[in-house]
């Protein structure tokens, strides 16, 4: 339901995210040239559901982080392991910041 005066749902999806979705978990993947199962371990480890294969929900700068993982595990600066980790990490500590942020909005 819209509120008159406040940004609808697809108004803040589209200030926060910036690219429309355009791309299935798969396509995803192979624009990216990453692994299509170390693709879907990184984005579980940020926290993101496990979508259906035909999902369109992944935009081109989620090409480009991905193809920024495939250059650093290329380059072997990291390892897939590591990167998953780096990733829970980042998804954990994301969590708590939404979740203290939350807390705030509903307190005040």
């Amino acid at each position: 339901m819209e509120t008159p005066g406040r940004p609808t749902a697809a108004e803040i999806e589209r200030l926060l995210v910036g690219h429309p979705a355009r791309y299935t978990r798969v396509e995803v993947a192979a624009k990216s040239g990453v692994d299509s199962a170390l693709a879907e371990k990184i984005w579980r480890a940020l926290g993101f559901a496990t979508l259906p294969d035909d999902s369109v929900a992944f935009t081109d700068a989620d090409v480009a982080i991905l193809g920024r993982v495939r250059d650093i595990l290329a380059s072997g600066l990291l390892d897939e392991q590591t990167v998953v980790r780096l990733a829970r990490a980042l998804g954990q500590t994301t969590a708590k910041l939404a979740q203290w942020q939350a807390e705030i909005m509903i307190g005040a």
